[in-house]
Formats: C-alpha cells, sequence, structure tokens
C-alpha cells in the first residue's frame, strides 16, 4: 500500500488506475504523468522503487492542483460567482441547472425537495405550548377566488 496525498492506494492495480483514486486526476492526465516521468503506465506500484514514487510525488505536487487544493479553488471560484450575483451564481446556490437546461421537466426533484425542506421548516416554527403540551398550528389561508 502506496499512502499519499492523504489517500491509500492499492498495490494491485496498475499506476494508469490506481492515480485516479486521487481528486482531480483521471486517466487521461495519469497517462500524461507516467509518460513525462518515465514510467510504463501498466506497472504496480509495488513494482516500484523509491526514486519513481518520489518522482511521481514531486511531479503532482508542482504541476498539478489536486485533493483539498483543488476542492478549495473550485469552492472559491463559485463564492466568487455569487459574490459578483451572476446568473450562474445565483443558480448553483439555489441548486438549480445553471448552463441553460429546462425546468420544466428535468430538474423536479430538486425542486420537490427543497420545497419540502421550506415546508418543514416554516411548519416547526409555528408550535403553541399549552399547560406543557405542544399543538401544531396549521395556516388557513385561503385564496380568494371570484366567480364570474
Amino acid at each position: 500500500m502506496l499512502y499519499i496525498f492523504n489517500k491509500t492506494i492499492s498495490d494491485s492495480k496498475s499506476i494508469l488506475y490506481s492515480l485516479t483514486i486521487l481528486y482531480g486526476i483521471n486517466e487521461y492526465q495519469s497517462k500524461k504523468i507516467c509518460k513525462n516521468i518515465g514510467i510504463n503506465p501498466q506497472i504496480t506500484i509495488n513494482k516500484l522503487k523509491n526514486n519513481h514514487v518520489n518522482r511521481l510525488i514531486t511531479y503532482i505536487n508542482k504541476n498539478l492542483k489536486i485533493e483539498q487544493f483543488l476542492k478549495k479553488e473550485k469552492k472559491d471560484h463559485l463564492q466568487e460567482l455569487l459574490e459578483i450575483k451572476t446568473t450562474r451564481g445565483i443558480r448553483h446556490n439555489m441548486g438549480l441547472p445553471v448552463n441553460g437546461q429546462r425546468t420544466h421537466n428535468n430538474a423536479k426533484t430538486i425542486k420537490k425537495l427543497k420545497n419540502l425542506f421550506i415546508q418543514k421548516k416554516n411548519f416547526n416554527s409555528k408550535k403553541k405550548k399549552i399547560n406543557n403540551k405542544i399543538f401544531k398550528v396549521k395556516n388557513n389561508k385561503r385564496k380568494n377566488k371570484s366567480k364570474k
């Protein structure tokens, strides 16, 4: 077992697939890393020498943003979009589709979940306490419908 960047990488898999455990590295990037270092991507990790492992770690540190650094960068970028009040930032915050997808048919589950959460939150706040017993109060607001 190899322990790098707070992740354990199994010995049985090849380097090509075992590097994809790290957040921010896919198969294409792991091929590119192996090519730049000069390692066969089909070799398993337990067959690597110490100097190859050290070169692998230093290459990833210098050239790629992975794990916490990448997550922090993504979070900061979304926060910046929200601060300057772009539609992308606002829709990210609301949990709606961002890139122009339909919301009439798709993304209904998120809408339902958000409505349930909002109703529960409002419903829980309206309780009365009488004689140390809690009673729930319902709103009986009705819309005025005029008949024509």
